[in-house]
């Protein structure tokens, strides 16, 4: 059986109002390897979703976005 892995993502705009995409790398052992996403990954223990992606967008982009500068859009259970 599968456990179910919470996540969150981020779409990011830079000051222009363009949209900041990742492309993935291209190693088969991972999920998507190439494709074009949105920046996030998996909530860790006690984290909170607004935590987890500024985490996520500090580790990807070595950018620190605090997490209240994040308005929310869609939460999908």
């Amino acid at each position: 059986m599968t456990l179910a892995r919470e996540i969150a993502c981020a779409v990011l705009l830079d000051t222009r109002g363009y949209f900041i995409m990742q492309r993935r790398d291209n190693i088969p052992d991972i999920v998507y390897p190439g494709m074009i996403s949105l920046f996030g990954g998996h909530r860790e223990e006690n984290e909170s979703f607004l935590e987890c992606v500024a985490r996520e967008i500090s580790e990807e982009l070595t950018y620190v976005i605090p997490p209240e500068d994040f308005t929310h859009l869609v939460s999908l259970r």
